[in-house]
């Protein structure tokens, strides 16, 4: 097929005052073989702003497809639409708001025989076909969404004579669509274009009206078919009488001989189609007694019979790639449309629907993979960039090294201006401070497990064993024994002069007030289920955190609080610190999560590196996060 060329008319009428609508009708050459067409518009124009508005409007449009033009043509339409809407958010960001709710316009791209259209608010797109209307796009609601201008598109091969129609819809309220394709099938497009100009301007209206008529014709003549002057026709059954001793002019010597044509013909009929059997009785008995227009006849009908074959074959292949290129496009298209509307919500803060929307996003973009994995790689780092997007990740390569142990540390504990470190299991016991580390060698080392450890301002070094709560004498190089309490604890916690610790057979959070250098008996703070409690923070609340979610309790009473929802679930979070934000630290999933105190997210860090993170500790004021990772204590500015 000759190369299409587009063949423009026009409908471009503005009323002097401008008092109904502004009105931008662009053509844009891209390429040799890109052209692009742009009509734009806002309602209740008059005032100046909206007409620099759609002035700015149109250059951010324009400019994009400028900068995108050496794309790829299946990329090019789609990520410039993107690019386009991502512009119109900042530019309505920046205060220009006047023309949302008003603006309306519609894009086509003329590009290697193909045609892509786009659409937002009241404009339409409409393609004329051999006497034919086909609705491309139709009108649809005016937008007051930045992000959705252009979410609507459509792409298909165009065809010589092809009239692509982009209309304001409010010419239609003068001139009916019957009367408009009446006169376009009669007189084309140049000649619609001015008759529908002429009624326009004798309805004396305060409005602009816009139109573009696109044909797209070959752009060079075909050539003719030279026949020759001498007849090629076939022998006929009477040309029986001429002697078998002609030569026929149809088979030179050098060719292959008949009688191997008829047998790699019967051998192949033989293996595919066997259960054929009319072929044989073709086959004459003595093929050299039959004469040329005979054999001529049976080895014609051969030949037509394998090619017919080839070509069914042939046909079915390319019918199924046809049905797969379909099913490609449109998985290509499902999931542009919802990676932009994931986009969207991110930014407009719904963190619920995005998660929604970027599940949605994955499972488009593994069936894309299924039908082509080539396309879908084109968008891999585009949902992984979105993933992190969304979910706030940022990736933490190598944290700083700051103290390595002899042993495998599992709590750490700021005390001081420095840092307690404990081994459950080896009940190890160190601290660390200014690049130093000492180890406490004590000398009534009890059998229990360490299960706990705080710093008491003052006071010194508490660790909770069992039952009992010991106080580190360094100068004695033992544990002095403060309290028995009625079960084991764990987790304790110093905040507002109290102890705080969990008793999870009693299913209790136990209080020990601190005053004047002794701790007073234990009292219950909450009653709470407290099975598969993994830590606790507290401030003016009490945060309780299991496996997979943080309860919040105040006067002892449970709190309505949700945490924000990740794509990738909390299901073995470990610790919790509560200070202005509240932390969550994942260790098998090597991340720390920040949520605010309402439970939204704020950051996801993720530490690849690291092996075995237990504990951690965060200093707000200097915005260094402390890791402890098997006998390694990091750390990390955020």
């Amino acid at each position: 097929m000759a190369k299409l060329e587009a063949q423009i008319s026009q409908i471009y009428l503005i009323h002097p005052e401008a008092k109904s609508n502004v009105i931008v009708l662009h053509d844009e050459k891209l390429s040799n073989s890109a052209q692009l067409f742009l009509l734009a518009e806002i309602k209740s124009g008059k005032h100046r702003s909206q007409s620099a508005d759609l002035k700015k409007i149109a250059e951010i449009i324009i400019s994009t497809f400028k900068a995108n033009k050496k794309l790829p043509r299946e990329s090019l339409f789609e990520s410039s639409l993107a690019e386009i809407n991502e512009n119109l958010a900042d530019l309505a960001h920046k205060g220009h708001k006047d023309w949302l709710n008003k603006f309306s316009a519609g894009i086509l791209l003329a590009q290697n025989g193909s045609l892509y259209a786009a659409n937002s608010g009241l404009v339409e797109v409409t393609l004329f076909r051999k006497n034919d209307l086909l609705e491309i796009l139709p009108a649809d609601k005016v937008q007051s969404h930045p992000l959705k201008i252009f979410q609507n598109f459509s792409v298909g091969r165009l065809k010589e004579n092809d009239i692509a129609i982009l209309a304001a819809t409010n010419l239609f309220n003068y001139v009916s669509k019957e009367l408009f394709f009446k006169i376009l099938n009669l007189h084309g497009s140049e000649e619609t274009a001015r008759n529908i100009s002429n009624i326009l301007k004798d309805s004396n209206s305060d409005e602009g009206f816009s139109c573009f008529l696109l044909k797209f014709a070959g752009s060079a003549e075909p050539v003719p078919l030279i026949m020759p002057q001498t007849a090629i026709y076939a022998p006929l059954p009477e040309d029986d009488l001429v002697p078998q001793t002609r030569q026929l002019s149809f088979f030179p010597k050098a060719g292959f001989p008949l009688s191997n044509l008829r047998h790699s013909s019967r051998e192949w009929f033989r293996q595919h189609v066997s259960h054929v059997r009319l072929f044989s009785k073709i086959r004459p008995k003595n093929w050299n007694t039959l004469s040329p227009a005979r054999k001529f006849f049976l080895a014609s009908f051969l030949v037509f019979i394998l090619l017919f074959s080839i070509n069914v074959v042939v046909f079915g292949f390319k019918l199924a790639g046809r049905k797969n290129t379909a099913k490609v496009e449109a998985g290509i298209t499902n999931l542009l449309s919802t990676l932009h509307e994931a986009e969207a919500a991110s930014i407009y803060k719904d963190g619920a629907s995005a998660q929604q929307l970027l599940s949605k996003a994955r499972a488009e973009f593994i069936e894309l993979n299924k039908l082509k994995a080539s396309k879908a790689e084109e968008f891999s780092s585009v949902l992984d960039d979105l993933y992190k997007r969304i979910n706030k990740i940022t990736s933490i390569e190598s944290p700083r090294p700051e103290a390595e142990l002899k042993f495998s540390a599992t709590m750490l504990v700021r005390a001081g201006s420095g840092f307690l470190l404990a081994d459950q299991d080896s009940k190890n016991l160190s601290f660390y401070q200014n690049g130093s580390l000492t180890y406490f060698f004590l000398l009534n080392n009890p059998k229990d497990a360490v299960t706990g450890m705080t710093h008491v301002p003052a006071f010194g070094h508490v660790v909770a064993m069992g039952n009992r709560l010991y106080r580190i004498n360094e100068g004695a190089k033992q544990l002095d024994l403060i309290k028995n309490l009625p079960n084991p604890t764990t987790g304790l916690k110093f905040a507002s002069q109290r102890l705080l610790a969990a008793d999870r057979n009693a299913g209790q959070i136990l209080r020990l007030n601190f005053s004047a250098g002794k701790f007073s008996d234990p009292q219950i703070l909450l009653k709470a289920d407290l099975s598969g409690l993994a830590d606790f923070a507290a401030d003016a609340n009490l945060y309780l955190l299991f496996g997979n979610t943080v309860k919040k309790y105040a006067n002892g009473i449970e709190q309505s609080f949700t945490l924000s929802p990740l794509f990738d679930p909390l299901t073995a979070a470990n610790k919790l610190i509560v200070v202005s934000n509240i932390y969550v630290l994942e260790g098998t999933k090597k991340r720390l999560l920040i949520f605010n105190k309402q439970g939204v997210l704020q950051s996801q860090l993720i530490f690849p590196n690291t092996q075995a993170l237990t504990d951690f500790y965060v200093d707000e004021s200097s915005r260094t996060i402390f890791l402890l990772d098997g006998n390694k204590l990091l750390s990390v500015t955020f």
